[in-house]
């Protein structure tokens, strides 16, 4: 099986039990860290953005806020359910919560890290352009439900639209944040310019 064909592949398995029926509205906790994990594993620049041993993801949330939280603790279990024992590009999977404060404190969260993911829960609208800064300064790719956030400067997001789950990708914000994701990827993806 090529590449191509594997990632397709690996991607409708993960979306697999998001559209079986018009009633499967939302995108579950599981599914959303599933297609993390398996973006993750299309970045070719995966292991030189780790610290070689990890691959660090972190879930940031707005401390507060209860759809936030919410969405915080879901993303966390579901990362860590998924992830216990996975191996992606030769690395070990680590996830970690953050509640975000300010630039300056994730800046230097990430850091210590030396995170490769990063998962933006909703309630953080307004410190998107100060979020989008630090993981482009950090080389760490950002995730998110919200499209808007999307085209605000974040790099991936995950929507469900006409019965099928879709992978929105932000180029300019990948690059920025020194990410390399394979072609293959991209060309099911919906991309923004």
């Amino acid at each position: 099986m090529n590449r191509r064909a594997a990632i397709v592949t690996l991607i409708s398995a993960a979306a697999a039990g998001l559209c079986g029926n018009a009633e499967a509205a939302e995108l579950g906790p599981k599914q959303i860290a599933l297609l993390i994990l398996r973006v993750l594993a299309y970045d070719r620049n995966l292991k030189a953005r780790s610290d070689g041993k990890t691959a660090s993801i972190v879930v940031l949330f707005q401390e507060g806020n209860q759809a936030s939280e919410s969405l915080q603790i879901d993303m966390e279990n579901a990362l860590e359910d998924l992830s216990s024992g996975a191996i992606i590009s030769g690395l070990a999977v680590k996830v970690t919560s953050y509640a975000y404060a300010n630039p300056t404190a994730l800046d230097a969260r990430l850091s210590s890290l030396r995170a490769v993911g990063l998962f933006v829960c909703s309630g953080l609208g307004d410190a998107i352009p100060n979020i989008s800064t630090v993981v482009r300064k950090r080389s760490v790719l950002s995730f998110t439900l919200n499209t808007a956030f999307v085209k605000s400067g974040l790099s991936i997001g995950f929507a469900n639209a006409d019965d099928r789950v879709h992978i929105v990708v932000n180029l300019p914000a990948t690059r920025a944040e020194g990410v390399d994701l394979d072609a293959s990827l991209l060309r099911i993806a919906d991309l923004y310019r």
